[in-house]
């Protein structure tokens, strides 16, 4: 496993799989460009405590190729995604102890973020971050396709970042899988 990776949650649900990483320094300039409100928490806080949390899900078709059934599933992947998530960020709000924990997530439909201000960046699944977190990007020519260590390209990659602990993040998304 990545020397980022805090924990691999794999028994949510079938085809579901959550992976929190710790997110690394290299990478909290490019955050900060896509999150504004990272900005605005103390430097310590968001240094010490940025979590990157994939959230992936299986697919029935391989995402490397582009056709309208590739593209049906990716739509429908990504509304269960955002549902996901925003069910996700109402069990972080309650665990929020105090101003510095954080979340948001990105809309895979638009690479902004979901919930807070939008930052003059995008992220994408095949950014350069994924890489560096551990997961490989494919080059098929005209276009990347990220792939999973189990599902190869038959996956879809959603993207949450949080300031809380990395327990208090597990037990929401435990919570979130469980409603």
């Amino acid at each position: 496993p990545h020397e980022s990776i805090i924990a691999t949650l794999n028994d949510l649900s079938p085809g579901w799989q959550v992976v929190i990483h710790r997110c690394p320094r290299s990478l909290h300039s490019t955050f900060k460009e896509i999150f504004p409100d990272l900005r605005a928490l103390p430097a310590a806080d968001c240094d010490a405590n940025l979590l990157f949390v994939a959230v992936w899900q299986q697919t029935k078709m391989d995402m490397s190729g582009f056709s309208d059934p590739v593209e049906e599933e990716r739509f429908a992947k990504t509304t269960v995604f955002i549902d996901t998530a925003k069910r996700l960020a109402e069990n972080v709000k309650s665990r929020c102890s105090n101003k510095t924990n954080w979340f948001d997530f990105i809309d895979p439909s638009s690479g902004l973020p979901f919930l807070g201000q939008r930052g003059n960046s995008v992220f994408i699944e095949t950014d350069d971050a994924v890489n560096s977190l551990g997961y490989e990007l494919l080059e098929f020519g005209c276009c990347q396709a990220v792939s999973h260590e189990l599902w190869s390209t038959k996956c879809f990659l959603g993207t949450c970042l949080t300031t809380l602990a990395p327990e208090e993040i597990s037990e929401a998304i435990q919570e979130t899988f469980k409603s």
